[in-house]
C-alpha cells in the first residue's frame, strides 16, 4: 500500500511538472507569435505609434520588404538613408512580391564596383539588368552611394511601367521646390506626386536631391501596390 501511494505521488508531481513545462511552452509560444503578427514597427525600438511612419514600416516588415537593421535591441534606423544597393534590394523583394520568381542567376556584371561575392550583387544586377537602377559612367554602378528624393521617384516610376501598374491619380499635390527636380527625373516626380504616393510625407519641401530615408522609402513602398 505504501508503494502504491508513492507511485501514485511521483505521478502526481511528475504531471505537475510536465504542467508547468507545458504553461511555460506555451507562454514562449504565444509570445513569439504575438511578437511576429503585431505591426511591424513596433517590434523596433526606434519605431513606435504617434510617428508618421509606423504604419509604413510595419506593412513593409510584415511582407519582407525591408527589414531591420542588424543590433540588439532591433532597430529600424528610419532616418538613415537609403543606398543604391539597398534600393536595388528592396526592389527585387517588390517584384517577387508582385509578378513572382525573377532570374538571378548568371546575370552578366558589367560594373567594375560590384563584387559578385557581395550580399547585394543579385539584386544589382538584376535592377540594371532590367534598366531600373542605372549604372554610372565609366562602368561603374556605385552601390554605396545615397540614392536621392528624385533618383528613387524615377526608379519607381520605371518599376511601374515595366509591371504594367501604373495607380489612377487622386492627388492634386504640389510641391513648391519642384522647380529644383532635375529635367530627367521631373516626369516622375509628377506622376508619383500626382498618384498620392509622396501624400503621407509630413515634409513641405520635396527636397529632390537630398538622399531619401529608410521611412521614406518605406512609405512609398506601402502605397505603391
Amino acid at each position: 500500500m505504501a508503494i502504491r501511494k508513492h507511485v501514485k505521488s511521483l505521478c502526481i508531481s511528475a504531471m505537475a511538472v510536465l504542467l508547468v513545462f507545458i504553461v511555460l511552452i506555451s507562454t514562449s509560444e504565444s509570445k513569439i507569435l504575438a511578437t511576429n503578427t503585431q505591426e511591424g514597427g513596433q517590434v523596433f525600438v526606434d519605431v513606435f505609434p504617434g510617428l508618421w511612419f509606423y504604419n509604413d514600416v510595419g506593412d513593409v516588415y510584415a511582407r519582407g520588404i525591408m527589414i531591420g537593421v542588424p543590433g540588439d535591441p532591433p532597430r529600424f534606423m528610419p532616418d538613415a538613408p537609403m543606398t543604391r544597393a539597398q534600393f536595388a534590394t528592396v526592389l527585387f523583394r517588390t517584384t517577387i512580391l508582385m509578378s513572382g520568381a525573377q532570374r538571378v542567376a548568371n546575370l552578366p556584371n558589367p560594373f567594375v564596383d560590384v563584387d559578385e561575392n557581395a550580399w547585394y550583387a543579385r539584386y544589382v544586377l538584376w535592377a540594371a539588368r532590367n534598366n531600373l537602377i542605372i549604372g554610372r559612367p565609366g562602368g561603374y554602378f556605385d552601390p554605396h552611394a545615397y540614392v536621392t528624393k528624385e533618383e528613387m521617384a524615377t526608379v519607381f516610376y520605371r518599376w511601374q511601367i515595366r509591371e504594367d501598374h501604373i495607380p489612377p491619380n487622386r492627388s492634386d499635390a504640389y510641391w513648391p521646390d519642384a522647380d529644383e527636380v532635375s529635367a530627367w527625373a521631373s516626369e516622375a516626380v509628377t506622376a508619383l506626386t500626382s498618384q498620392g504616393l509622396f501624400s503621407y510625407w509630413p515634409h513641405e519641401m520635396f527636397s529632390p536631391q537630398s538622399p531619401a530615408t529608410r521611412a521614406e522609402m518605406a512609405s512609398v513602398l506601402h502605397w505603391l501596390f
